[in-house]
C-alpha cells in the first residue's frame, strides 16, 4: 500500500549563514507541534486521530523529516500523543554543530520560515467522504498506522503547525498532564466494560 503523506512538495527557505549561528548558542533545542487534527484537510479529507497508530513508530528512532525525505532527518521526536483530540508531539534537533543541515532547519523554524507539519501514513481503515467516488475519491481515514512526521512550509492540514519552541517547561506539563488524564480515562472505560462483560456471564451462568 501507499504512503499517504499530508503535505504539499514545496521547497522550504533557507535562513542565511549568520542567522543559522545566531541561534548556536540556544541549548535548549526541542519544539512542540500540533501534528494532526480531524479538521477536513485541503484535499478534503478527514484523518481520525483516535485511529492513528503509534506503536510503530515509537518503536522505531522516530526520526522528524523535511518535506517527508527520508534523505534529511532534522530531528528526533522525543513525545507524541493524543492532547485535546489532536495528535501533538515535541522534536528535539541535535546539539548545535553536529549536523549543519539541522542547524539551518531549526533556525528557519526559529525564524519563521518553516512552521508547519505533515504526517506520513499506510491506512489501515477507510471510509469515502463521497460516497459517488468511493475508491478515488477523499477519504475519512478511521484507522490508519503512523509511518512519518515532518517539518514542512505548506501542510495539508492548516491546523498542523509549530506550536512553541524553547522547552517550555509549563507546556510540556501540560502535554503530559492531558495524556496521563487520557491514558486514566481509558483504563476507567476499560474496567466498567470488562466489569459489565462479567455481570453478563453471572447472569447468564457462563
Amino acid at each position: 500500500m501507499t504512503i499517504i503523506r499530508k503535505f504539499f512538495d514545496s521547497p522550504a527557505a533557507m535562513p542565511p549563514m549568520a542567522t543559522i549561528n545566531a541561534y548556536k548558542d540556544v541549548s535548549n533545542r526541542v519544539i512542540y507541534v500540533r501534528a494532526s487534527t480531524a479538521d477536513v484537510d485541503r484535499s478534503g479529507e478527514v484523518v481520525v486521530q483516535s485511529g492513528i497508530n503509534l506503536a510503530n513508530f515509537r518503536r522505531a528512532s522516530s526520526p522528524v523529516l523535511l518535506n517527508h525525505s527520508a534523505q534529511q532527518p532534522v530531528a528526533r521526536c522525543i513525545d507524541i500523543g493524543l492532547v485535546n483530540g489532536n495528535l501533538e508531539a515535541a522534536f528535539k534537533f541535535p546539539d548545535p554543530g553536529k549536523l549543519p543541515f539541522s542547524d539551518a532547519i531549526f533556525a528557519a523554524v526559529l525564524e519563521g520560515l518553516i512552521g508547519a507539519v505533515s504526517i506520513g501514513f499506510m491506512p489501515v481503515e477507510t471510509s469515502p467522504m463521497d460516497k459517488g467516488n468511493a475508491v478515488r475519491g477523499p477519504q475519512r481515514y478511521v484507522k490508519s498506522d503512523l509511518m512519518e512526521i515532518s517539518l514542512t512550509p505548506t501542510p495539508c492540514n492548516p491546523a498542523a503547525v509549530v506550536l512553541r519552541t524553547g522547552l517550555n517547561q509549563q507546556g510540556a506539563a501540560k502535554m503530559s498532564a492531558d495524556r496521563i488524564r487520557a491514558g486514566i480515562r481509558e483504563e476507567i472505560t476499560r474496567a466498567k466494560l470488562m466489569r459489565e462483560i462479567e455481570i453478563m456471564k453471572l447472569k447468564m451462568g457462563v
